[in-house]
């Protein structure tokens, strides 16, 4: 399915002249018309989501210093559009948290894939530190970004999400500030694990002894 965010977060970057009152109404029909559609309502749901959380991610870098008049323009309209989201689309939203976290026998999810919390940002922001440091030697990586986008899947309040290799290139190659920012807590986390880990492994070679 088609990523319906991209001219938004364009606009976000600066990269775009488009207005985004306009493309609000775009997205909005094209939801409707699959609100509309045939297809069944898991894929729906998950449709929903990842736009939904998409819309979080938007709207989070709009909120970011320096706060101006471009992007308080533009926060009222990706807001509204989340909103109606979760109005006319509740439906849909509101089903998915049924979803047991551990059930993986969906049809459309691969039981293999590898299963995150990260958002998609975030997933960037980790992949684009491991090439950095050169734990992952990468020669082409929208090959990679392939690869991660058939093997790995997100889950956000429970909902399992697919997403496409173009957003998670984009991810990479442009690190958004908030995704920085959880990932930097994540990884003090991790480190305050591992003393953790190397207390208990000195704890254990002191009672061999």
């Amino acid at each position: 399915m088609k990523y319906e965010l991209h001219q938004l977060e364009e606009m976000v970057a600066g990269d775009s002249t488009s207005r985004p009152e306009q493309e609000v109404i775009r997205i909005k029909q094209v939801f409707t018309e699959m609100a509309l559609s045939r297809k069944k309502h898991n894929i729906l749901r998950r449709y929903y989501r990842f736009h939904r959380d998409g819309l979080v991610a938007i709207n989070s870098l709009l909120e970011t210093t320096p706060r101006t008049q471009r992007k308080r323009v533009m926060l009222t309209h990706t807001s509204s559009l989340a909103d109606w989201m979760d109005q006319h689309l509740a439906q849909f939203l509101s089903a998915a948290t049924d979803i047991d976290p551990d059930d993986l026998d969906d049809e459309d999810i691969d039981g293999k894939k590898l299963i995150t919390s990260f958002t998609l940002q975030e997933l960037g922001v980790l992949l684009r530190l491991y090439i950095e440091v050169g734990v992952l030697r990468i020669r082409n990586q929208k090959a990679m970004s392939r690869f991660m986008s058939r093997y790995i899947v997100i889950r956000t309040k429970k909902v399992p999400a697919t997403f496409s290799a173009d957003h998670l290139y984009n991810a990479i190659h442009s690190p958004a500030p908030v995704a920085m920012n959880s990932i930097q807590a994540t990884l003090n986390e991790m480190l305050t694990q591992l003393n953790k880990l190397r207390l208990e492994a000195r704890r254990k070679e002191k009672g061999k002894k």
